[in-house]
């Protein structure tokens, strides 16, 4: 059994505009590369279920979070959030030209 979460992403330059075909990658507590996506041309990616735990017994669950999600675009700096998801969730990344 999976406790998943929805979570969308925006990505945008600083003057606030979107950014098409940036991507973005969740990488879970171990540091497992989990979901990868690229923007549309709004900025969105398209909205990605992420594990929070799994439940292995009636006793244990192996939890997944602390997320680390990284949205990435050629001519931009890299940014880096980290998400310790609970509840679904809307991240906003503003990506700076290099």
């Amino acid at each position: 059994l999976y406790k998943q979460w929805y979570v969308d992403v925006l990505v945008k330059n600083s003057l606030g505009n979107p950014l098409e075909n940036a991507q973005v990658i969740f990488y879970n507590v171990t540091g497992i590369q989990t979901n990868i996506a690229i923007t549309n041309s709004s900025g969105h990616i398209d909205r990605q279920n992420v594990t929070e735990f799994i439940v292995v017994s009636n006793t244990e669950k192996v939890f997944q979070t602390n997320y680390t999600i990284n949205a990435s675009k050629t001519g931009y700096i890299t940014g880096s959030q980290s998400l310790n998801l609970t509840t679904n969730t809307n991240l906003t990344f503003v990506l700076l030209e290099i």
